[in-house]
């Protein structure tokens, strides 16, 4: 992982802790915390979104898309989310396996029968949510 991408995951990390922490949070104290982390980190530019109770309750961008074109962030701008969406896809999994709607042990292809892989083996015994004990 490079230095900024790590950067701007303990960013996200903190940013979401304090915001479920301190639920009370208004839009200028998450002005706040995002210039404060956006100077310490180094950060060009960040769009934050903040919902409570299935409400967006603060939409904005801040900082620049890229330091050559200081093109300015907004609630908009799209980032490119890498290997993140593997934690995200875990997690929503994990839930649906707390609330009872999947096993994690339920294969794959159970589920999603277009579900492709490099051999048939795999293939046919990719399980939702894999936990080792080791």
């Amino acid at each position: 992982m490079k230095i900024s991408t790590f950067k701007k995951s303990i960013f996200l990390i903190l940013l979401v802790f304090i915001s479920l922490v301190n639920a009370q949070m208004n839009s200028k104290q998450v002005d706040s915390l995002v210039n404060y982390v956006m100077s310490k980190f180094n950060i060009a530019g960040y769009a934050v979104a903040v919902v409570k109770d299935c409400k967006i309750i603060h939409s904005k961008g801040y900082g620049v898309k890229s330091i050559n074109t200081k093109s300015p962030v907004n609630e908009h701008t799209q980032f490119a989310i890498a290997s993140n969406s593997k934690a995200f896809t875990t997690a929503a999994l994990a839930i649906l396996v707390e609330e009872g709607k999947l096993n994690r042990l339920d294969k794959v292809k159970d589920h999603i029968p277009e579900f492709r892989m490099y051999n048939q083996y795999v293939e046919d015994n990719f399980n939702i949510l894999r936990f080792s004990n080791t």
